[in-house]
């Protein structure tokens, strides 16, 4: 709401063609199917890759260019505005997180789509039995606090102001930047999709800087953060008091995480 690959093995493109060709007429030709057989196994390849794509989007949210502040663009903030306009939603990844292609192969994105809400649908019953472990729990004010009193510790500005709204014209012109945190979802997650099923408390959200007089984007970022203890799911749905000291800590941490990016520049 944190990849880097070798591509000294990628292969050209023309080479891939000719391999994925020489693959499907191999199959084709092993059972014995001709070109129909053919059309079938590309026409499920597609289907597959769709669904891939639609499965990997929901844990890893949308994709965006990354702007991080530097030295440069931040030597004339010294009055900073910050705006959390939402507390976000509390949320279990789960069944989705273990969702796998099997539905598309078998069934097609009928199929998929079907399977896909099922899983929206039996995680958020998971939510809803948690949620009486979140009373007088607020995760917005966790951040906000661990967010200013690192900004504050560290003196990088005179003047820091917290909103719950964006500030009007008026009240823009009294800061050098208006920075913007969305928080779309917190709560547990599973920590590596496909490798484990053990949780984690998480924090997803949006940064976004500019700056009042340039309108030049600071900072833009989205980004998860992930608390640092690893349960079950039946230890989080059976331990309130580990489940909620979690999702406290993994606030807190993103705070100071998002301090630290301005901090630490």
């Amino acid at each position: 709401m944190w990849n880097i690959r070798n591509t000294s093995d990628i292969t050209p493109n023309s080479d891939k063609k000719r391999n994925r060709v020489a693959f499907v007429n191999e199959l084709s030709a092993h059972y014995g199917q001709g070109k129909e057989r053919q059309k079938m196994i590309i026409k499920r390849t597609i289907v597959l890759a769709g669904i891939l794509l639609l499965i990997g989007g929901v844990a890893c949210g949308p994709v965006h260019q990354t702007v991080r502040p530097d030295g440069n663009n931040l030597s004339s903030v010294k009055k900073l505005a910050i705006v959390v306009p939402a507390e976000g939603e509390f949320t279990v990844f789960y069944e989705r997180a273990k969702a796998t292609a099997t539905p598309a192969l078998m069934f097609g994105l009928i199929g998929a789509s079907i399977a896909s809400a099922h899983n929206k649908s039996e995680d958020e019953q998971l939510a809803k039995g948690m949620s009486n472990y979140l009373d007088g729990f607020s995760c917005r004010s966790v951040f906000k606090e661990s967010l200013v009193k690192s900004l504050t510790e560290s003196g990088l500005f005179s003047e820091i102001q917290v909103f719950d709204k964006e500030p009007d014209t008026a009240q823009l012109s009294k800061y050098d930047a208006v920075l913007i945190f969305e928080i779309s979802n917190w709560g547990i997650r599973i920590v590596e999709r496909g490798q484990t099923e053990l949780m984690s408390s998480f924090v997803e959200l949006e940064a976004k800087m500019v700056h009042s007089s340039t309108s030049n984007v600071i900072w833009d970022e989205h980004d998860t953060v992930l608390g640092q203890k690893k349960r079950t799911l039946g230890s989080y749905q059976n331990d309130k008091e580990s489940c909620m000291k979690d999702i406290q800590e993994a606030a807190e941490d993103s705070g100071r995480r998002m301090a630290n990016i301005l901090i630490y520049r």
